[in-house]
């Protein structure tokens, strides 16, 4: 039997063609998922990105908003970063982001 988690905050996974950008330094991740406390991201052929390693930088939002973000790698797996983030996301902006996504991709028909 398959164990289920129980997560404290509502993670947002994004579209392929609407993926939020993090910013760390001069480099740039699309943004996989998101919470207030979380994000995954994707990594490129050639990153290094070590699990432990901290950083502080700024996801540009869907809305066009930009929030500064500190985190540290919990996971990396293949492609794929996830970071703890001690400087997140507001509740609010999750909200924002979560009524843009429904706008745009689940009212077309």
């Amino acid at each position: 039997m398959a164990e289920r988690f129980e997560r404290a905050f509502y993670r947002l996974e994004y579209p392929l063609t609407a993926r939020p950008t993090l910013r760390v330094g001069d480099r740039s991740f699309e943004v996989l998922d998101l919470c207030e406390e979380g994000v995954r991201f994707l990594l490129r052929p050639g990153d290094r990105v070590a699990v432990g390693y901290g950083f502080e930088g700024a996801i540009r939002l869907l809305s066009g908003d930009v929030v500064p973000v500190e985190g540290k790698v919990l996971r990396v797996v293949g492609p794929q970063a996830a970071a703890k983030l001690l400087r997140g996301v507001s509740f609010g902006a999750m909200l924002e982001e979560q009524r843009l996504i429904q706008q745009r991709f689940l009212t077309r028909r």
